[in-house]
């Protein structure tokens, strides 16, 4: 990074990124207003419209200290209006010709931009599940997903979005004009045809700035926008113009991500290195800006270099399998991209729906054992079901809560297919559509079953303590009896007070996840392997359910809202994140964990899964070779364990409590979180606990 980069590296971080500098509230609010007036005959093409005219209001400017062209248009983003001059801001309206008062704009953006399906009641509640966030029940249904995309940029850079719009063009005109199936897509190929003159829009206005400054390289860059990209430095342009128009499209700048940045730019890079016209110290450079250039907070946005071929060469050993077990054929599944931390899908062709929907399997158990009762929430979820007590056999007692597990299922995927066709009719996005296979072919929006591949993507929480306390139940209440059963239970009811030896026992003496003990590893797979089960079952031609097995930052505020559990954990505590052992549950050793987590079904999560393992420094002391230890651990979980993906932690409890202790010293300490590293300061308390409490490997 030269000096230069460094200066602009500093000033987006102390501007948010690279955003705007300027105040583009009212550029966006006159943009929705003008959409309007423009007679769009849908949510779809309104919104679209509104894409373009925000490429043709917003003021723009080049950067002095960037070799790219462009800042994000932020039209979603919600500025704070008290404090605002209206008379000054109806001014600066008319300006773009709207003559409506600034008060009155805020609702009619806000209706182009629907964010949320409506409320979701209905035969599959039962009046006892709503699916919502807020009461954190048994699981989340959403459906509705806007951001965590993978969109299909190969296509941009090939054709540029004039050669786009041709194939719009082509499409509409081979549909008579009188045809159903031409009235069904008319105003979806209008749409489509906005977003690329929005496209057009967008590179030939930069270029004309750079010819203006004399910068002929960046306005012939910035006009691939015209036909695909010529060069390397042409094609980084018009991909970061392909993203800064996608998140421009969304509701929340979040997520969407580049995909597999090596194959997408390998062969404008090869060919111009070929021709003379670059040198491998132009093109790194160009790629530092653009590295740059992605920074926002908060955002992901996701790269993937390296993975497998079209030939099948290079690793991997589980996702394609589980993505080709599910319909995705062998070479787009070898062609799979995560999406923000862990969330797969295939660049261009799929709708993916990220995180669609949560299940906690952790909140099932608790309901099962206490005979449908939710004892934190103090009501009754399931009318007939039995106690503990009342169960003879384990395998009797897992069959209960399995039938559970199923009923709960069900519902959730009820909800994420209700909020699935809520944005069908509220949240199109059209530029996703364009840059997606089928969608033009097919004249359906994505969210209107045009993509190839249609999936929800549902996370599935708690595995880990919750074979930890299967395990106690199976030996403890049904092998050797230690316990009687109705005493137990009513020990989890009262969260353990008075029984804190008891507590400690549990925790400390019945084996647990991630140790590498058959038993309770086996018991954890089973778990997995059962949801996955009933999530293939629920699945529908075009509407599949693919699992995550993955928590995201959800094992510490779920937690908040299970009872008490047999594993010795208390109510209201974090569960294990993802596939990871609950906190310092792994105790003999790094390679044992690895063990437990190579026992877990990650050939049939098609959706990804996850876990963290936290490395002391101490690992890498007294001569040991760090990093070829590290490289040796990473080695054994993918290549002979077939682990399907894993972050680590380098880092003391100690730091990380200093850290907290005093945020101003020693907050800047990075840390992995889930599927990010974030800086501990910057990380709510209840989850800096969580990483406090994890189990820190020294052999």
């Amino acid at each position: 990074m030269n000096e230069r980069q460094k200066h602009l590296l500093e000033r987006y971080k102390a501007t948010d990124g690279a955003r705007s500098r300027l105040d583009v509230s009212l550029t966006r609010d006159a943009a929705a207003w003008r959409a309007m007036r423009t007679g769009g005959l849908t949510q779809g093409e309104c919104r679209a419209l509104t894409l373009l005219e925000l490429t043709r209001l917003t003021p723009l400017e080049l950067e002095d200290d960037s070799l790219l062209a462009g800042v994000h248009l932020e039209w979603q983003f919600h500025a704070d209006d008290k404090g605002r001059d209206a008379a000054k801001d109806a001014e600066t309206l008319k300006q773009f010709g709207c003559d409506e008062q600034p008060d009155r704009l805020r609702g009619l953006r806000e209706n182009i931009m629907r964010t949320v399906a409506n409320s979701c009641m209905g035969p599959a509640s039962d009046g006892v599940m709503n699916g919502s966030w807020g009461d954190m029940n048994p699981f989340i249904g959403i459906g509705w997903m806007e951001n965590h995309t993978v969109r299909g940029f190969d296509r941009l850079l090939a054709k540029g979005f004039g050669g786009l719009l041709k194939d719009v063009e082509e499409a509409m005109a081979s549909r008579e004009p009188w045809s159903v199936d031409y009235v069904r897509s008319e105003s979806f190929y209008r749409a489509l045809k906005a977003v690329c003159e929005a496209g057009l829009t967008l590179g030939r206005r930069y270029a004309e700035l750079a010819e203006k400054a004399g910068n002929k390289t960046l306005a012939e860059w910035c006009l691939s926008v015209e036909n695909g990209a010529k060069s390397f430095g042409g094609a980084v342009q018009l991909l970061w113009f392909g993203h800064l128009l996608s998140c421009a499209e969304e509701s929340v700048i979040n997520a969407n991500s580049i995909g597999r940045l090596d194959q997408l730019l390998i062969p404008y890079y090869r060919k111009d290195v070929s021709d003379g016209r670059l040198t491998k110290e132009a093109a790194h450079e160009l790629m530092v800006d653009f590295a740059i250039k992605l920074y926002q907070n908060y955002d992901v946005q996701a790269t993937t270099l390296g993975g497998t071929l079209p030939d099948g060469s290079c690793n991997d050993q589980c996702f394609i399998h589980a993505l080709n077990k599910r319909g995705i054929s062998l070479t787009d599944a070898r062609n799979y991209s995560p999406i923000g931390c862990v969330e797969l899908t295939i660049p261009g062709k799929a709708v993916s729906r990220a995180v669609s929907g949560w299940f906690s399997l952790l909140k099932v158990l608790e309901l099962t054992i206490h005979g449908g009762y939710d004892v934190f929430h103090k009501r009754q979820t399931f009318i007939h079901c039995k106690k503990l007590e009342e169960y003879g056999t384990f395998e009797e007692f897992y069959r209960a809560y399995t039938a559970n597990m199923e009923y709960l299922a069900e519902r959730m995927v009820y909800f994420c297919r209700r909020g699935e066709f809520s944005q069908r009719e509220f949240g199109a996005q059209i530029l996703f559509s364009l840059l997606t296979d089928d969608c033009v072919h097919n004249g359906r929006e994505i969210n209107d079953r045009g993509a190839h591949y249609n999936w929800h993507s549902i996370c599935l929480m708690g595995i880990p303590n919750t074979a930890d306390s299967m395990m106690v139940l199976k030996k403890e209440i049904f092998e050797t009896h230690h316990w009687d059963a109705a005493e137990f239970r009513k020990m989890l009811e009262a969260d353990f007070e008075g029984h804190e030896t008891e507590r400690l026992q549990l925790k400390n003496s019945i084996p647990k996840y991630g140790n590498g003990i058959l038993e309770v590893d086996d018991l954890a797979a089973r778990l997995g392997r059962d949801f996955i089960a009933v999530m293939d079952r629920l699945s529908e031609p075009g509407s599949q359910f693919f699992v995550h097995l993955f928590s995201f930052l959800q094992n510490v505020y779920a937690g908040q809202k299970i009872a008490a559990t047999p594993d010795g954990r208390r109510s209201g505590e974090s569960f294990a994140y993802s596939l990871s052992a609950a906190p310092g549950n792994d105790k003999t050793g790094v390679t044992r964990m690895l063990e437990s987590l190579g026992r877990q079904p990650h050939e049939e999560a098609a959706g990804g899964s996850a876990a963290i393992i936290d490395l002391h420094p101490s690992l890498f002391k007294n001569g040991v070779d760090g990093p070829k230890l590290l490289s040796e651990l990473i080695r054994t979980a993918f290549f002979k364990l077939g682990v399907g993906q894993l972050q680590w932690n380098v880092v003391t409890a100690e730091d990380m409590q200093r850290a907290q202790d005093d945020p101003e010293h020693y907050g800047n300490l990075q840390v992995r979180v889930a599927g990010y590293s974030q800086m501990f300061k910057l990380i709510e308390r209840n989850l800096q606990n969580h990483l406090i409490a994890r189990h820190k490997h020294e052999s």
